[in-house]
C-alpha cells in the first residue's frame, strides 16, 4: 500500500449520543510484486456505537467508483 487517505470526512451523531455515522472518501494506491499500480477511489460509511463506555465500529460499507471511460 503506497497511499491510503481519507478526505471530506463527516460525522453525524444520533440524538442518543451513543451512535455516530462517519462518511468519507478513500483514495488508495497499491503496488503489486510485479510493479503494477492499482489506484482506486471509494466512499466509506462507518457506524460507531458506544458499548460499555468504548466506541466500537459495528458496521462498515465501502464502495469503489468506476472510472469514467
Amino acid at each position: 500500500v503506497e497511499l491510503n487517505t481519507q478526505s471530506d470526512s463527516r460525522v453525524q451523531m444520533m440524538p442518543s449520543g451513543e451512535v455516530a455515522v462517519l462518511t468519507s472518501f478513500i483514495d488508495n494506491r497499491t503496488r503489486a510484486v510485479d510493479g503494477e499500480l492499482t489506484t482506486v477511489r471509494g466512499y466509506e460509511t462507518e457506524i460507531w456505537q458506544k458499548i460499555a463506555g468504548k466506541w466500537r465500529v459495528v458496521g462498515l460499507h465501502y464502495s469503489e467508483f468506476v472510472p469514467a471511460k
